[in-house]
């Protein structure tokens, strides 16, 4: 019987990445990463996880606190 490992492969992760990025517009990734953060978090560290411009990820986050979200 084979071990089970939870942590998934990084090549796993990168595929999921992959398509996450894909599949979702701007918004719906900045919203996701929004959702994952824990502490205060700069547009620039924000935009790197989400796979956008720094730019991108600040019209977003001031569009979604416009929504009354984040």
């Amino acid at each position: 019987m084979a071990d089970f490992d939870p942590t998934p492969s990084e090549d796993d992760i990168n595929t999921v990445r992959q398509r996450w990025s894909e599949n979702t517009d701007t918004l719906g990734r900045v919203y996701n990463t929004l959702l994952g953060i824990t502490k205060p978090t700069s547009y620039p560290d924000i935009a790197e996880i989400a796979d956008c411009s720094p730019n991108a990820a600040k019209k977003r986050l001031e569009r979604l606190a416009e929504m009354g979200i984040g």
